[in-house]
């Protein structure tokens, strides 16, 4: 089982962004991840671990939610929405890069933000 945490995923690489200005390596590597935690919020902003493989189906599949393919966990945390946005903010704070900002992105903010609302 291969999963990421939105949370971990964020944490991992948060100590690399003060490199990222000089190394346009290190922005595309933080610019994936950016990209895919947008992609995981929008399959499901109350999940907080996502396989790799979209089609993936969780072992806990049977559980008393929605259980998406591609899906590990659903257990919602306020925390791993926070830490995408941090990570996010992080990165154009510390390379005035837009790039991972585009149209998926400001959706999956719009939803993080409904979703705390909720």
């Amino acid at each position: 089982m291969l999963a990421q945490w939105l949370r971990d995923s964020s944490a991992q690489v948060w100590t690399y962004l003060p490199l990222a200005r000089q190394d346009k390596k290190l922005q595309t590597l933080l610019a994936g991840v950016i990209h895919r935690q947008t992609s995981c919020v929008l399959l499901d902003p109350y999940a907080n671990a996502f396989y790799a493989d979209a089609s993936k189906v969780s072992e806990w599949k049977d559980d008393s939610t929605d259980m998406k393919p591609g899906v590990h966990e659903r257990k919602w945390e306020v925390d791993s929405l926070c830490y995408c946005l941090c990570l996010a903010h992080g990165y154009w704070q510390t390379t005035d890069d837009l790039t991972p900002f585009d149209a998926e992105w400001q959706q999956a903010a719009c939803l993080m933000v409904a979703t705390f609302k909720e």
